[in-house]
C-alpha cells in the first residue's frame, strides 16, 4: 500500500474555458514518482488567498480559509494523461508533473470557470510484474 509523502494545492488565477488544457507544475518529482491529481471548481472571491500567492504552489497546510470554496458546478472538470518527469540523480530539483485538464459541459455562452488542483506524491513505484499484452475482446 502506498503512503502519501507530500500534498500540494495549486490554484489558478486565470479562468479556464471548455476543452483540454496542458498543465505543467514544477515540483520535486522524478520519472519514478507515483502521483495523483484531483481538480474542482472554486470561487476565488470566497478563498482568501494573498494576492502574491496566487499561481504559486502551496502546501495543503497553507489553508487560507478554503472551506466551502470548492463546489460541484455545471462544468465537468477532470484530469487525464498524468506524467511525472525529472531525474532522481538531480535530487528531483528540476522535476515536474504534467497532465491534461478537461472542462466539459460549458457552452460558448457560459462564463469560464476557476479551477483548483491537489497533487499528492506517493512513494516511488516498484515494478513487481510485467503483464503480457492483453488482446481486446470487443
Amino acid at each position: 500500500m502506498s503512503t502519501f509523502i507530500d500534498n500540494w494545492r495549486i490554484v489558478v488565477e486565470d479562468e479556464v474555458g471548455h476543452g483540454a488544457t496542458l498543465i505543467r507544475v514544477h515540483l520535486p518529482v522524478s520519472e519514478q514518482t507515483v502521483a495523483t491529481v484531483t481538480a474542482s471548481e472554486y470561487d476565488p472571491r470566497e478563498w482568501k488567498i494573498p494576492r502574491d500567492r496566487v499561481r504559486t504552489v502551496m502546501t495543503v497546510e497553507d489553508d487560507y480559509g478554503a472551506g466551502g470554496s470548492r463546489f460541484i458546478g455545471k462544468a465537468v472538470v477532470w484530469v487525464s494523461n498524468l506524467a511525472c518527469h525529472g531525474s532522481p540523480e538531480n535530487n528531483n530539483a528540476h522535476g515536474y508533473v504534467e497532465f491534461l485538464l478537461h472542462v466539459d459541459g460549458l457552452s460558448a455562452d457560459d462564463d469560464p470557470i476557476y479551477v483548483m488542483f491537489d497533487i499528492s506524491r506517493l512513494h516511488p513505484a516498484k515494478v513487481t510484474e510485467v503483464l503480457p499484452r492483453v488482446q481486446s475482446q470487443l
